[in-house]
């Protein structure tokens, strides 16, 4: 094997500083009702898709027609989604 190196003269004007940029976020707190509505709508959306999942696994618990089942479903996956995607944080 055969390795071969060579040196690179560069020039002091063709040299370039390096600049480092570090974001620090700001205390900021968010609004009255934005603090107001938060933990409600967790509530809400875990309560949600817990109603939803127990309709989409087991559509005999709501009485549901045997018809929206299937659409039971896939709303529930939609739904679940969201949930997981962060739909409910505020």
């Amino acid at each position: 094997m055969i390795t071969t190196t060579s040196e690179i003269n560069v020039r002091e004007e063709e040299q370039t500083d390096i600049v480092i940029v570090r974001y620090e976020p700001g205390v900021e707190m968010p609004g009255k009702l934005i603090q107001f509505i938060r933990r409600p709508l967790k509530v809400f959306g875990f309560l949600s898709t817990a109603t939803w999942t127990a309709a989409a696994l087991a559509p005999n618990t709501f009485n549901m027609p045997q018809n929206f089942s299937g659409w039971s479903f896939v709303i529930w996956v939609f739904w679940f989604f969201g949930y997981c995607a962060g739909l409910f944080n505020l």
